[in-house]
């Protein structure tokens, strides 16, 4: 969605997916998170909300070294 310029999208659907996953007991998951993480970091830093982006961007590494 992102690629194709569908932000808005992206950003609703990823927090959304996120939200959930937070009450999920899934071993595997976080891979996932770390690039919703990603993806919601790419809006934010594409809206100018620079602030906003960073976090998620360093959720997504966080999650990234640790795995």
């Amino acid at each position: 969605m992102y690629a194709e310029g569908r932000c808005d999208e992206c950003l609703e659907r990823s927090i959304h997916v996120l939200r959930r996953l937070e009450h999920e007991d899934l071993n595997d998951k976080y891979p996932y998170v770390a690039l919703l993480h990603s993806y919601v970091g790419n809006v934010c830093i594409g809206r100018k909300n620079y602030e906003r982006g960073l976090e998620h961007h360093h959720k997504d590494l966080e999650i990234g070294e640790k795995q």
